[in-house]
């Protein structure tokens, strides 16, 4: 039973990604979608604590399709990739091609929300994770929780900057995503570079940040 919710789950959310093109994230968008073909009257029956519990799951999901599809690409590439390639390959997939730029851009804006900071932080948490687990990382020290605030620094900072990304297939995050690896030590290197690339005022709570 638990295996078929999850593959109906599944299937609810390779909808979703294509009818948030044009719908918006609110609970009154997800009650239009039609589910009576999976036998389902109303998309509570997947998700009975509502919006917030789909959105978390909706983002854990887009979560372990980047680790499928980064151990794909890993496999046909000639050459091994270091970790910090790896992790910025699963960045990339992540951040730019899991979803359509603008219901990306939905999905953070849902998340933007005050009442919805704790969801956003934990679906983060959660990609920094299983990122490094799929690393093998088998820290048991200290380590293990500086490592992934660390890459959660990266991946909320990369978020931001490509939602405000207007360059040609979006090669500035693609750049920004690099440089971001190799400069994450460095808070002051990140805030300069996004304040080159990209127009602060655009967006709202990076004018908080920065």
């Amino acid at each position: 039973m638990s295996f078929i919710f999850h593959e109906l789950q599944d299937i609810f959310f390779e909808r979703l990604k294509y009818f948030l093109l044009t719908e918006d994230f609110t609970i009154d968008s997800m009650n239009a979608i039609d589910l009576k073909d999976l036998k389902i009257n109303n998309w509570r029956i997947l998700f009975p604590e509502g919006l917030e519990q789909m959105a978390l799951s909706f983002d854990k999901w887009q979560s372990k399709k980047t680790m499928d599809e980064m151990v794909v690409l890993s496999e046909k590439l000639e050459n091994p990739q270091s970790k910090t390639q790896k992790i910025s390959i699963a960045l990339e997939i992540k951040i730019m091609k899991i979803l359509p730029k603008n219901v990306f851009l939905k999905q953070q804006a849902f998340f933007a929300l005050f009442k919805n900071h704790f969801i956003a932080l934990e679906s983060a948490s959660y990609f920094c994770d299983i990122l490094w687990r799929s690393l093998d990382d088998q820290s048991l020290d200290f380590s293990f929780y500086t490592k992934r605030i660390s890459l959660f620094f990266i991946y909320v900072v990369i978020v931001f900057f490509y939602c405000g990304d207007r360059s040609e297939n979006y090669i500035d995050t693609k750049e920004f995503i690099k440089d971001s690896l190799n400069n994450f030590s460095s808070l002051a290197i990140l805030k300069e570079k996004i304040k080159t690339k990209i127009n602060i005022q655009d967006i709202p709570i990076l004018r908080y940040i920065f």
